[in-house]
């Protein structure tokens, strides 16, 4: 275990497991944390190696003292011993292997940006993504979601995150985790394509998926394979994504023949299991994504299905979760006579069943203004969209679905007090309590892909200001300091709008092809971003403020037409 979170988790484990006093182990872990401050926090080498020394002969004095060790087996007591022993034997040698490993790591995929707030967030979070990769015999290896809380696997969390290690650098992490989660989902649904929700690293499954889950993961396979070009990839996850798109996500969670699936968005409420918003959005990028793939592997019958349906549901979810008196898209869609059961319900007194609507006076006025709406209605059996206001109502932005007029109107209310805090976007515009950096990532990538870079920036500093709020190195689950003190998909936040759209790096590496749409901000008079990995080769990008230079390792490779000036080297 790496040794920010070792620093975090020692004090209650040893304590606890190994009987240790905690005056014994604090005192360890004061030292260890004076290391960390004594070297500074801008110097990551100092951070994440050179405090292992010290850590090291703490755990060498608590086990002279305690005559025991610290190890796990998922074999026996005896085999845990044997690694006792194998790790005092080896501790010198493992942990040259661990520093050489992290210089690798953190050599890839580097970068230069005039913002400091954001550009000493990117190498952390290289670190993050590996502190947070669970390997389990057995079972697989892939990312985890969040430590401390949650440090097994997410369908929804895996889905955003492997974006953000694919623009690091970190390819081989992202086809794990999503293979693991393939293998998973396959034997827990048997072959119905359907993805789940949660699986702890005992394999128990705590959810069988979310309906938003499903089309997200098809477009992170799809993404996957873009960044890399691995063909095999594509298709031992071709059928299982197929099978999962149109036969459960469009057959099963569609029984009324709708392109809009009913069932949980990411917004895991109870009674938000109609026709989600998010899931709508996901699953309209999902059938494209489809589409795509199904070029690739041969069959084009499917790649036209799933294109027309792409068309037609785009088109629904603009007709029918548009709400023009609002300037925004509603939560769900939903007829008064279904609503009216979860307005009460919501309206109970019961706590956090909707940010406790029942006690709380301007959330509740504002639930049961839409109650008097939903019993009152000349059409109670007329569906309509109903605006909750929670986060995932960017769903449409953030995949780009939304016409520009509409995002416009959209985002300029998103940007307000009403959803907008001192540490980014709310979870819910009427409670204006908790943001997360999933959310406010989710905004700042809506902004950017709209073009409106600036603010899209402004949002991802808000997260990255809180790289020391919590844990030194690390962007918590809920902004600033709440939750799990690293999150997974707090990556996915930072590094895929940098990436995808500053940069404007979206490659097909199957037909070795750079489709460049780049925006830079008009304060950045330069930018790089090196050892750019994308399928087998390697790029450079550096702009000087007028000119985007792209340098790659190996020729054989073509630039589609860009949004600024490109001087292309060694293509």
């Amino acid at each position: 275990m790496d040794i920010a979170i070792f620093v975090n988790l020692l004090v209650d484990y040893l304590a606890g497991v190994l009987a240790v006093s905690v005056k014994t182990v604090q005192t360890h872990r004061m030292h260890v944390m004076d290391k960390l401050n004594t070297h500074g926090r801008t110097n990551l080498m100092k951070h994440a190696i050179r405090p292992g020394v010290a850590l090291r002969k703490a755990l060498g004095v608590i086990a002279r003292q305690q005559g025991r060790g610290l190890a796990g087996s998922d074999v026996s007591v005896n085999n845990s011993c044997d690694v006792v022993r194998s790790v005092r034997n080896r501790c010198n040698t493992m942990w040259e292997l661990k520093r050489a490993r992290y210089r690798t790591l953190l050599n890839r995929r580097k970068r230069s940006i005039p913002d400091h707030s954001i550009e000493r967030s990117w190498d952390w979070l290289k670190c993050n993504y590996d502190w947070l990769v669970r390997d389990v015999p057995g079972m697989g290896r892939g990312l985890g979601a969040g430590f401390e809380d949650y440090p097994w696997w997410f369908g929804c969390d895996a889905t955003y995150a492997v974006l953000g290690a694919l623009a690091l650098g970190q390819q081989q992490c992202v086809i794990e985790t999503l293979d693991l989660l393939r293998s998973v989902s396959a034997a827990t649904n048997g072959d119905t394509g359907r993805v789940i929700h949660e699986c702890t690293t005992q394999g128990e499954i705590i959810n069988p998926g979310c309906v938003q889950e499903t089309p997200h993961f098809v477009q992170a396979i799809w993404q996957t394979f873009r960044w890399t070009g691995d063909l095999s990839f594509l298709k031992r996850n071709y059928g299982f994504c197929k099978r999962g798109l149109l036969d459960w996500t469009l057959g099963t969670c569609c029984p009324d023949g709708d392109v809009l699936p009913y069932g949980f968005g990411i917004t895991e409420r109870p009674g938000l299991d109609l026709q989600c918003v998010d899931t709508a959005a996901q699953t309209v990028r999902a059938l494209s994504a489809m589409a795509d793939m199904a070029d690739v592997v041969g069959e084009p019958r499917v790649a036209e299905h799933c294109r027309a349906l792409a068309v037609n549901a785009g088109t629904h979810l603009n007709q029918a979760f548009w709400m023009e008196h609002e300037g925004l898209y509603g939560d769900m869609l939903a007829t008064p006579v279904e609503m009216i059961p979860r307005l009460r319900q919501w309206l109970s007194a019961t706590p956090d069943i909707y940010y406790q609507a029942g006690v709380s006076g301007s959330t509740g006025a504002y639930l049961n203004g839409l109650l008097c709406q939903a019993e009152s209605a000349a059409e109670p059996h007329r569906k309509q969209p109903w605006l909750l206001k929670h986060w995932s109502i960017v769903a449409p932005l953030e995949s780009h679905l939304a016409p520009v007029d509409r995002a416009r109107r959209t985002l300029d209310r998103l940007e307000s007090e009403e959803f907008t805090g001192p540490h980014g976007m709310y979870l819910n515009g009427l409670d204006r309590t908790n943001s997360m950096s999933i959310n406010t990532g989710a905004l700042a990538m809506a902004e950017v892909t709209y073009g409106r870079v600036e603010r899209g920036l402004e949002y991802i500093r808000l997260l990255t200001a809180t790289l020391d709020s919590h844990m030194p190195g690390a962007i918590s689950e809920m902004s600033p300091a709440v939750g799990c003190f690293v999150q997974a998909w707090s990556g996915y936040a930072i590094a895929w709008p940098l990436v995808t759209q500053v940069f404007g790096v979206q490659p097909d590496a199957h037909q070795r092809v750079l489709d460049l749409r780049a925006q830079f901000p008009q304060a950045w008079p330069q930018a790089h971003l090196d050892g750019v990995h994308i399928g087998d080769n390697s790029f450079n990008f550096h702009w000087d403020g007028e000119t985007l230079h792209v340098t790659a390792h190996k020729p054989g490779w073509s630039i589609k037409p860009s949004t600024v000036p490109v001087v292309a080297h060694g293509f």
